[in-house]
């Protein structure tokens, strides 16, 4: 018995013709739909997932002191109070901690200054 399988374009807007199969041939046809909704799912949920990734990626923060430190013990923890960037949350103003909120490879630079008046003498900063 032939079966009329319905074309629509692939935005499903419209339909296009109706082509005439056979029972097996129709079978066949509707199985291979099915595994093509399957992939379109899957498709979609791997954008999806890409997005959100590629979102938590994106990880930077820039921070400074508002004021000077002075007489520092050993172990002191700086908290730095003038946040200018915190893409992705990582760093903690009020706990001074930096707690990396994706998986990868990060970079950070210190610059300590400090006044001199004797050019002779050594100054130890320790990270």
């Amino acid at each position: 018995m032939a079966r009329c399988l319905t074309l629509v374009k692939a935005d499903d807007s419209e339909q296009i013709s109706c082509l005439l199969v056979d029972d097996n041939d129709h079978a066949l046809l509707m199985q291979i739909k099915q595994n093509v909704d399957i992939l379109k799912a899957e498709l979609a949920q791997m954008k999806a997932d890409q997005q959100t990734t590629q979102d938590q990626q994106h990880v930077a923060f820039m921070a400074s002191l508002s004021h000077d430190l002075v007489n520092l013990a050993i172990g002191h923890r700086i908290v730095f109070d003038k946040v200018r960037l915190n893409e992705g949350n990582g760093y903690s103003n009020r706990r001074g901690t930096f707690v990396a909120p994706a998986n990868g490879t990060y970079h950070f630079t210190l610059e300590i200054t400090y006044p001199s008046t004797d050019p002779t003498h050594d100054h130890d900063a320790g990270i």
